[in-house]
């Protein structure tokens, strides 16, 4: 407690600032010039700075600085300070404006048709006036960008071992993955007997092949013998995938309540192939920190009460 207390009151905002450029460019002097001080007044800051925490955060060189472990773990630390500060200004811009507060949504495509529309429309029965930014992403991405704070939450599907030990997750619902092709694809009149050959020696798109959706896939050409699916197309977003089913006789994958808009406009058909129930629900992922967070707990709240109603 004292040596908490300790940096409390000794460190300040702008040494978290020094640390954070930094860990951005390991070179004091370009930190020096960035803060516009002198290079000696920069070393003195560091100093300072692993004098206040007993350690040692950067070994000097004569090619320059690099982090020690602890200068790592402050670096990301002082990256988090920072985002959550600048996410703090914003947040109290949109109250001084009338609003209730703002928060950072990063999605996967899965929540995109259906549940998110819903989600906004029960926050605005409980936090009227709340502004939301959303962010699409891949999973690796997105979760890079919450644990350094670029975010607030995640709203999609859930690896829980691919998660970094500061995030926390809640399960929501279960989605279905389908396969699916364009309208026009000849393979659509194939039987079930010979489906999976024609699949096997069809060109698909797909999800990065380190994502479940994709994994899914794999799994079951494997399983019918077969080799793994041909990927000529990586791609997460669902209008790329749409665009390329309806004019080409790619094969693809969406999760069953993106794909049914789509269906009912005459674009896309469903194979009858049925993939292996997916491991991974559609869920929240959030940092540990911000879990007993009004915001956040009125988040997770709305989220609730809408996959209940679903269920």
């Amino acid at each position: 407690m004292e040596e908490y207390s300790k940096l409390v009151s000794k460190l300040r905002m702008r040494h978290f600032d020094f640390l954070d450029r930094l860990g951005r460019v390991s070179n004091l002097g370009r930190v020096a010039n960035e803060m516009n001080v002198a290079h000696s007044t920069a070393t003195k800051m560091l100093q300072d700075i692993e004098d206040i925490l007993g350690m040692i955060l950067f070994i000097r060189n004569r090619r320059g600085i690099r982090a020690t472990p602890a200068g790592i773990a402050m670096i990301k630390r002082a990256g988090l300070i920072l985002s959550d500060l600048r996410s703090g200004h914003d947040e109290l811009e949109v109250v001084h404006n009338g609003g209730t507060g703002k928060v950072r949504l990063g999605v996967f495509p899965v929540v995109a048709a259906d549940f998110l529309p819903n989600l906004y429309l029960e926050l605005g029965e409980c936090l009227p006036g709340l502004k939301i930014s959303i962010e699409e992403g891949d999973e690796t991405r997105l979760a890079e960008r919450l644990s350094d704070g670029k975010i607030d939450m995640i709203l999609g599907r859930i690896e829980p071992s691919r998660l970094s030990p500061d995030l926390r997750h809640r399960v929501l619902y279960y989605e279905e993955t389908v396969v699916i092709c364009g309208a026009q694809n000849p393979i659509k009149r194939c039987d079930a007997g010979t489906l999976p050959r024609h699949t096997s020696e069809a060109d698909w798109i797909l999800p990065t092949s380190t994502t479940g959706a994709s994994r899914l896939v794999t799994t079951w050409l494997v399983n019918a013998g077969f080799s793994p699916p041909r990927i000529k197309v990586e791609s997460i977003c669902p209008l790329v995938t749409v665009g390329l089913l309806s004019k080409t006789d790619l094969l693809g994958i969406l999760p069953i309540s993106v794909a049914r808009t789509f269906i009912q406009l005459g674009l896309l058909k469903v194979l009858p192939i049925n993939l292996p129930k997916t491991e991974f629900p559609v869920g929240l992922i959030y940092r540990r920190e911000l879990e007993s967070l009004p915001l956040i707990d009125a988040l997770i709240e709305c989220c609730d009460t809408i996959s209940k109603r679903s269920e």
